[in-house]
């Protein structure tokens, strides 16, 4: 029958060894736990947010990188379906960019999009499908609402 082996002891004298830990495992673990956390942060987390801005949405789906608004408005102004995509490389520039479409009954909308820190709005290949009535009445509600805060009533 096999004997138990003994305990081997270091010799006297001889300096302890210290436990290795694996801290760049531990580190690594927890950089892809925060990784995967950001990637998947839902858009309705920043619902509130939308709010601020006078835009309003029946519901959203998707992530904040990739997602749809369905029934968006904008101070009570019926807008459509918004899609977007954002291009996370972009946000090491300082920019949030990417594309988005909103999509009407009655027409559509596309464009690249790109918005810095310090709140510049620029616009590229902007497609748009419109009726002209549409087009006008949210350029003429924008331009009699813009210079108010979007506290309080809207009329």
């Amino acid at each position: 029958m096999a004997q138990a082996r003994a305990r081997e002891r270091p010799a006297p004298g001889a300096p302890a060894q210290a436990k290795k830990r694996p801290w760049w495992l531990i580190s690594f673990g927890v950089a892809a736990v925060l990784l995967l956390a950001v990637a998947t942060l839902p858009a309705s987390l920043f619902a509130s947010q939308l709010s601020r801005a006078g835009l309003d949405a029946a519901g959203l789906w998707g992530s904040v990188w990739n997602g749809r608004a369905q029934g968006l408005t904008w101070r009570s102004v019926p807008l459509g379906d918004l899609q977007w995509s954002v291009a996370p490389w972009k946000l090491l520039l300082g920019r949030v960019a990417g594309e988005m479409a909103l999509t009407r009954a009655d027409g559509s909308l596309r464009t690249d999009y790109s918005l810095a820190l310090g709140g510049t709005l620029r616009l590229e290949e902007l497609q748009a499908d419109l009726p002209v009535e549409v087009a006008l009445g949210i350029a003429h509600r924008d331009a009699t609402q813009l210079a108010r805060p979007a506290v309080g009533p809207v009329r």
